[in-house]
């Protein structure tokens, strides 16, 4: 549907743009003339909004029921996944642990000098097609924390210069403002995030809480 084919609209539009060349402001009569060509631009502009959303209103409403069944439908099957999932996770973690209580226990007896007869490792298996997949991210829980470190690690980097002092680096180089609060710096998730998945569980970022989640999903 075309709505440009509606008789003149086009035409309409593109003859008064073209008048648009012909303004000038340089009098009083002039900025009359330019004010009456202004209500007819917002005439017009007012007019097609008003014809596109007419247009579009079936549109929106079919989308708003499209979503509708979506949800109904999608929702859940989401909400049985994520059951399911936290079941075979739990499972999964109570087993990595009973495994690692009989490596323990195996090694004891190994120590003792026992003969011992290797147990198959209990490995909770998946379906075909399953893998966890584990999610690596930094939150910022006490922002000052960060930020010293951030100033500390500076100042470590930039101060090696003989006979300069913390002090005079700390009052000349870095001069401190009241005005300079936490309120002006925002942390950047990509870049921290970015962190947390390449160094794992040796992230050690002062005022930063690493998250690690596990979730299983279909190859």
């Amino acid at each position: 549907m075309d709505l440009r084919q509606r008789p003149g609209i086009e035409r309409q539009a593109r003859d008064l743009l073209l008048l648009s060349d012909a303004v000038v402001v340089t009098s009083s009569a002039q900025s009359v003339s330019a004010s009456d060509y202004l209500q007819k631009l917002q005439k017009l502009r007012k007019f097609l909004v008003g014809i596109y959303k007419d247009a579009k209103q079936p549109l929106a409403h079919a989308k708003k029921t499209l979503d509708a069944q979506e949800h109904a439908l999608v929702d859940p099957i989401k909400a049985v996944e994520k059951e399911v999932m936290g079941k075979i996770l739990a499972y999964t973690q109570a087993t990595k642990y009973l495994e690692t209580r009989r490596l323990a226990a195996e090694t004891d007896r190994m120590l003792d000098g026992e003969a011992l007869v290797p147990t198959p490792p209990s490995t909770p298996p998946l379906t075909p097609g399953m893998h966890q997949r584990s999610t690596y991210s930094g939150t910022v829980e006490d922002m000052e924390a960060l930020v010293l470190s951030v100033a500390a690690q500076i100042l470590i980097t930039r101060s090696n210069v003989p006979g300069v002092t913390p002090w005079y680096w700390l009052t000349t180089v870095c001069k401190p403002s009241p005005q300079a609060t936490l309120s002006l710096l925002t942390v950047s998730a990509p870049d921290l995030n970015a962190l947390a998945r390449a160094l794992k569980d040796d992230l050690d970022v002062p005022g930063v809480a690493l998250k690690h989640t596990t979730t299983l999903v279909s190859t």
